[in-house]
This record gives structure tokens, C-alpha cells and sequence, in this order.
């Protein structure tokens, strides 16, 4: 299979200003802010940048190594609870975290399920999938439209059974997807198009 110059250059494009780092909107996104003793957890009404509903647990390499710095956060505290920021921020933008199920939670009870939420993006993640020891960090992104208000919220929330055992969440960004990128996708789904448009009219003529 052949590919058009003029596809190729623009996949090319949209992979460089893809490569390129954006600052990060969220505030601290690692939770590497608050001071935990090694190897302990502490639970808190919030950390700065973070709100808790109704508190957060913050834990330093408990259970396993962060993914990022030494800190993560678990949301089944006491009971299920949840974390949110809002933060300034329009159009289109980059979600990206990493989340690890605890080893021990119940899984037929779903006890590690857990929300997100940023403008038209959701999901819950993980729902009824045990962990493994130490924590099994996996990845998870995708792109959000916050819409024209100025600012946004991002909530995480623990779901499912409230035993003080859930998934933990670590190295949180939101970046702003670049105009010209946005620019770059549009322009190769317009090329694609009329790539097979050409097709459609060359076999037709055969």
C-alpha cells in the first residue's frame, strides 16, 4: 500500500507538534507537595491544588512505588470518596494519568472501580479487575473539549464497594491540545478524504 506525499507530510506534522511538551494546567499533579514519611499514608481533607469529597488518602510508596516522585493517592479513604480541581482552561485539551488497582480489593465487588470526568470526557476504569503486588501502574489518555467558559473541572471518584481498599491514581496533566495541531488533524482527514474521494472516481472510470 502507497501513500500520498501530501498524507505523509501531514502525519508527520501532527506527530511533531504532538512530540512537542505542553505546560501542565493541573496543579500538582504527582501530589509530590505534601510531605508523607516513607513507606506510610496519611489521610487529609484535600492537598493543595486538590479538593477531597470528603477526603483524600495520600500514600509514599505504600503498597508499591509510585509512578512518578514517591506519592500517589488512593480515593477509598474511610469510604469512597473522590478528589476534584478546577483549573483555567478552554477548547480542546490532553488528559493523561496513571492508575493502579489495589492487590487485595475485591474485585467481583468491584471495589477498585473509579470515575473521571473532564468536560465531554468520561469513563470508569477497571471495573470488577484485580491488582497485582507490587502496584500495576497503566496509562490512560484521551482528548477533552472543555468548552469557551474559561475554566474546567477534573474529578477522579472510587466506585463500586466502600472498604477502604480502591485504585490509586499518580502523575496527572491536562495540556492544551495546540491550535495548529488541531489544524494539522483536520487537514489529514481532509486529505484522507479526498485521497479516497480520487479512488472512488478512478475506479469508476476503469
Amino acid at each position: 500500500m502507497s501513500f500520498a506525499p501530501s498524507l505523509v507530510a501531514a502525519a508527520l506534522l501532527v506527530a511533531s507538534l504532538s512530540s512537542q511538551a505542553a505546560p501542565n494546567l493541573i496543579t500538582n499533579g504527582s501530589f509530590e507537595d505534601t510531605v508523607v514519611p516513607v513507606n506510610t499514608w496519611v489521610i487529609l481533607p484535600g492537598v493543595p491544588g486538590w479538593t477531597g469529597v470528603p477526603d483524600i488518602e495520600l500514600r509514599n510508596d505504600f503498597d508499591g512505588p509510585a509512578q512518578d516522585g514517591v506519592n500517589y493517592v488512593e480515593l477509598d479513604t474511610f469510604a469512597n470518596s473522590s478528589m476534584s480541581q478546577t483549573f483555567a482552561a478552554t477548547g480542546l485539551v490532553r488528559l493523561s494519568f496513571w492508575y493502579g488497582p489495589r492487590a487485595n480489593a475485591n474485585a467481583l465487588a468491584g471495589s477498585n472501580d473509579l470515575s473521571f470526568s473532564l468536560g465531554n470526557l468520561s469513563g470508569t476504569l477497571l471495573e470488577g479487575v484485580p491488582g497485582g503486588t507490587p502496584i500495576q501502574w497503566i496509562h490512560y489518555s484521551g482528548i477533552a473539549d472543555v468548552g469557551s467558559s474559561g475554566s474546567a473541572t477534573l474529578t477522579f471518584s472510587a466506585l463500586g464497594l466502600s472498604d477502604m481498599i480502591g485504585g490509586s491514581i499518580d502523575n496527572v496533566s491536562v495540556t492544551a491540545v495546540p491550535e495548529p495541531e488541531t489544524a494539522a488533524l483536520l487537514l489529514a482527514g481532509l486529505l484522507v478524504v479526498g485521497t479516497a474521494a480520487r479512488r472512488r472516481g478512478r475506479a469508476a472510470n476503469l
